[in-house]
């Protein structure tokens, strides 16, 4: 069965050889990681295969350990790794850690060392988006799509495999879920006929303890797919029935649903729904009996998760109540979001679970669920975080939202990013106080919301001298924007009120001298916070310069990009300009885009320096002396060779912008690809992967793709690719031809003429 799937997804396996990392994206109801598996089975006689399991924390021992299985002890007994992972999070720091690795052992090989593969769920609307991205727009074929749809031939496959199935197996066959759901093309009239025991499940019923039992797995499985329970809980919460006969097995038990439920055994034997289709059409089957979901989440966490929680469990639960999935493109709201670290322009505001119940039921339930899940895990700082948040978001009680912010703080006191929420809390408390709010308390407000972000910003300032990759992967900044977001809400609440504290707050007056045109004679008690204001935010829209000149954005899930846009408005916007700074006249524009260097005009106003790449790191020369400097493009680091480049300095220090391999010593010389080029033009023909290489390396610009993608034959595609390659992108077209293994003989041919 996995097969069916498989190679027809794949097509060939050489594929998997030119995508490098490769990322298998499928269905929440599709199991990728049984046929990601299937791939390393299939493929262990031409690579090293081996499955990253267990704590990622420690990203350095990691690289190590595949280095030393490329090896497998001797330098003579290469092969690359195939390497599974399903935390797509820690693939670029993977992969650095990977080259450093790499460079220290001084390996000398032609050969990639590991490809890393990444196989993760996703939801329907995100599965569609990165079909689009790879049949539309063919920018970086780097995704293998698993989605809940069959091909023709799969189909065809499928009956015959039914047929096969009824032959061997009789009438059991129709106990098959996992592959029935399949067969029938992911038919919800099969599901449908499948749960019609779940509709014995009543409100007057719902507390017999076998109902509660399979609540829970179709819960957990609905939206946690991949999540189950140990059967040692699931017999331990038949102990408290009075009546309990020790002797009745799991199965014993829960006979009437048995069909539904899968038990299987790995080190310990565990219990899950069949299918997470089936578990979401049971939710819903008794969401309408009377069987609600906050009841049956409440229910879970008083008994499920009573006593000791295992770590697996704590982390389903935790998926449940807080993990928030990405939003429809239809249904997303980016404009003029005022909660910078709260509502992510592409990320749901909570949990699907929670939304739900939400939706379904009312706020207090949703409320219900996330004070018990806070008081079950008394020392977990994320569940009160996310009760803060729907607290202040959803229901506007910014007391009982500032309470459980605080105490989400106690739990993880050293964390910028749980911190974060109380600044969040007082900022959107003030941005929804009455236009009619005395300045003495806007101020007391703003005073509350500019502590918080200073506190964040202290505590995000110590993280980057520890290791916060289990937390994230970039710097947190959020401290710096909220409080300009704080500032921008002061002056515009203010000066509103009374057009003085314009002057007051541009320190054109002092504020004791109009305390009487202000109306209240105990405003200097805030003398302290408004003459702060103007160095704080020169200083927070200095580092802002910084990043919005040096910083593009990746549209990571850590990073998301409304940071990018929103701290430019910010910074632009010009209440703060008039209140603090000077008129900016920077346009916005990307400094990271490489063709800026290309530009004439530019390039006589710059100067080029002389340095070298070596061990996957770039020096530059200066006095004598080679200094380290950061590479705006890592992959400009792929060989040891001596390199020009412009010299800039970002908020990570000096970076090399523009590298290119120094050719002045063989300025005569015609390159390889120049020499070869006619053999070229006549013999390669895979243009396509060598198109999406050179984009993803910014050697080409997505307009020279499109257009070169465009022509007919290879022939045209490969003279478009040729005319006015740079220096480094003849390189780099050099190095991308000699990996490809169907292009291998023809450069060994070409390489032969030469000596």
């Amino acid at each position: 069965m996995d097969t069916i799937l498989l190679w027809n997804r794949f097509s060939k396996k050489e594929n998997i050889l030119e995508h490098q990392p490769l990322n298998c994206s499928t269905s929440q109801d599709v199991e990728g990681t049984t046929l990601a598996m299937k791939v390393l089975w299939d493929l262990r006689k031409n690579f090293r295969c081996a499955v990253l399991t267990g704590s990622t924390s420690d990203i350095t021992n990691i690289a190590k350990e595949v280095v030393d299985l490329f090896t497998a002890g001797s330098r003579g007994n290469q092969n690359t790794v195939l390497l599974l992972l399903n935390n797509k999070q820690i693939l670029e720091n993977l992969q650095d850690s990977i080259m450093e690795e790499i460079a220290e052992q001084e390996l000398d090989t032609d050969m990639p060392v590991v490809i890393l593969f990444s196989c993760v769920r996703a939801s329907d609307h995100v599965i569609l988006d990165k079909e689009d991205s790879y049949t539309v727009k063919q920018h970086k074929r780097k995704y293998v799509i698993l989605k809940k749809e069959l091909s023709d031939t799969e189909k065809q496959t499928f009956n015959e495999k039914k047929e096969e199935l009824c032959r061997r197996y009789s009438e059991k066959y129709k106990h098959f879920h996992g592959f029935n759901i399949m067969q029938t093309n992911f038919s919800q009239a099969y599901i449908q006929e499948a749960c019609t025991v779940f509709t014995t499940i009543k409100k007057t019923n719902r507390h017999q303890l076998v109902h509660q039992l399979a609540a829970f797995l179709s819960l957990l499985n609905a939206y946690v797919p991949g999540s189950y329970l140990l059967e040692s809980q699931c017999l331990d919460f038949f102990k408290h029935e009075d009546n309990m006969d020790e002797d009745h097995s799991l199965e014993d038990r829960m006979k009437r649903f048995n069909d539904l439920i899968v038990i299987f055994q790995q080190d310990k034997r565990f219990v899950c729904m069949a299918h997470p289709m089936i578990a979401q059409h049971c939710i819903e089957l008794m969401a309408e009996a009377g069987v609600s979901r906050s009841d049956t989440a409440r229910d879970f966490l008083t008994w499920i998760c009573g006593d000791e929680v295992p770590s697996f469990l704590l982390g389903f639960v935790k998926d449940m109540l807080t993990s928030r999935k990405p939003k429809p493109k239809e249904t997303g709201n980016d404009d003029n979001p005022t909660d910078s670290t709260e509502i992510i322009g592409d990320t749901e505001r909570f949990s699907r679970l929670i939304l739900d119940i939400q939706k379904m039921e009312v706020n207090a339930k949703s409320v219900s669920v996330l004070k018990v899940a806070t008081k079950t895990f008394a020392q977990n700082p994320f569940f009160p975080q996310a009760l803060a948040r729907f607290c202040y978001i959803e229901i506007k009680n910014y007391k009982k939202a500032e309470k459980w912010a605080k105490i989400a703080k106690e739990r993880d006191p050293q964390n910028s990013f749980v911190a974060d929420t109380l600044g969040q809390v007082h900022k959107n408390h003030l941005k929804n106080i009455e236009h009619s709010a005395k300045p003495g308390d806007i101020l007391q407000l703003a005073q509350k919301a500019i502590e918080a972000f200073k506190d964040e910003e202290q505590l995000a300032e110590n993280e980057k001298d520890t290791d916060m990759k289990e937390v994230s992967s970039f710097f947190n900044n959020r401290g710096k924007f909220g409080y300009l977001q704080v500032c921008n809400l002061v002056y515009d609440l203010l000066v509103r009120q009374n057009k003085t504290w314009k002057d007051v707050l541009t320190k054109c007056v002092s504020m004791d001298s109009v305390l009487e045109s202000l109306g209240d004679n105990n405003l200097s008690t805030f003398n302290g916070l408004i003459n702060s204001l103007r160095d704080e935010v020169k200083r927070k829209c200095a580092f802002f310069d910084k990043y919005l000149t040096y910083s593009k954005p990746e549209g990571k899930k850590d990073d998301p990009s409304y940071i990018f846009r929103d701290t430019s408005d910010c910074y632009r916007n010009k209440a703060l300009e008039g209140m603090f700074l000077e008129q900016n006249k920077k346009t916005d524009e990307d400094r990271s885009n490489m063709e800026i260097f290309q530009h004439p005009l530019v390039e006589e106003l710059l100067h080029r320096f002389e340095g070298v790449v070596r061990h996957y790191r770039i020096y530059v020369t200066i006095g004598g002396e080679q200094i380290e400097v950061e590479a705006n493009l890592q992959n400009s680091l792929w060989k040891p060779r001596k390199v020009s480049f412009y010299l800039g300095f970002t908020i990570r220090g000096p970076e090399a912008f523009g590298i290119q391999t120094k050719t002045a010593e063989k300025v005569t010389q015609q390159h390889f690809v120049d020499r070869h080029q006619s053999a070229l033009i006549t013999r390669v023909s895979d243009t396509g992967f060598i198109l999406d290489e050179l984009l993803d390396r910014r050697l080409i610009s997505a307009e020279k793709y499109d257009t070169v993608r465009a022509l007919q034959t290879t022939e045209d595609q490969m003279r478009g690719i040729l005319q006015g390659l740079t220096s480094e992108g003849k390189d780099a077209l050099y190095e991308i031809l000699k990996k490809m293994r169907s292009m291998r003989p023809l450069i060994s041919e070409l390489e032969e003429t030469e000596k």
